[in-house]
């Protein structure tokens, strides 16, 4: 009988051994498996770091050379307007605003009818306002300010231009081309018909931009401009 309890708790003993060497064995597998959960987030963790910090980077890189693009085309803009307004500025040296304006107007002129000789004669006459808008009774009148500006190429009626324009002030004009003679005996002795045909002038005026393009061409008439 002793023998048989002595050989049960032994066996009780083995059973216990292998047990607790399970459980040891489960403790660390279940350990190592936590450090390996643990490394991997902690990979996956400075991987997202690592992505973060590389489009942070080239972000700050597009945006730089976004930058250096934008301030380069601001300067090369800034740097030609200030070489043709210097340019301007030296083409005119010496002459007045409204001189230029003339000039300019002149050349402008030309070019829209056509006419590819420069002028040799300009004469320039400023109308104060309720300027009639033919010399002649009957007559409407224009109520702002006014410039006729008579240009020729050669001197004869037939290459003679005479044109009256009013000012907008933003570098355009209001047009109208005034007649070269006054033949009809109408114009002495009919005022109603006078008053006609001023109006048929007035509603036909013409709008026109005036370019600094011909500058060059203009800077070389300005100097034969005569101002009543």
């Amino acid at each position: 009988m002793k023998r048989v309890s002595i050989g049960f708790l032994i066996l009780v003993g083995i059973f216990l051994l292998v047990g607790c060497a399970d459980k040891k064995k489960t403790d660390s597998k279940e350990t190592a498996t936590k450090e390996t959960v643990s490394s991997s987030k902690a990979i996956s963790s400075e991987k997202n770091t690592l992505s973060s910090t590389t489009t942070q980077t080239t972000s700050s890189s597009n945006t730089n050379t976004s930058t250096a693009g934008t301030t380069a085309g601001t300067t090369a803009s800034t740097t030609a307007s200030s070489t043709s307004t210097s340019t301007q500025t030296t083409l005119f040296t010496g002459y007045s605003a409204e001189q230029i304006e003339y000039a300019r107007v002149t050349e402008a002129l030309l070019g829209y009818y056509g006419i590819t000789q420069q002028p040799v004669e300009i004469t320039v006459v400023k109308n104060p306002a309720n300027q009639q808008v033919l010399p002649f009774e009957g007559s409407e009148q224009l109520k702002n300010e006014s410039v006729t500006l008579t240009f020729s190429t050669d001197r004869s009626m037939a290459r003679t231009a005479i044109v009256t324009y009013q000012s907008n002030h933003n570098g355009s004009i209001y047009f109208y081309q005034n007649p070269t003679h006054y033949q009809d005996s109408r114009y002495v002795t009919d005022p109603a018909w006078v008053k006609e045909e001023s109006q048929k002038l007035m509603n036909n005026m013409q709008f026109l931009t005036i370019p600094t393009t011909n500058d060059q061409l203009a800077a070389q008439i300005i100097k034969i401009i005569k101002i009543s």
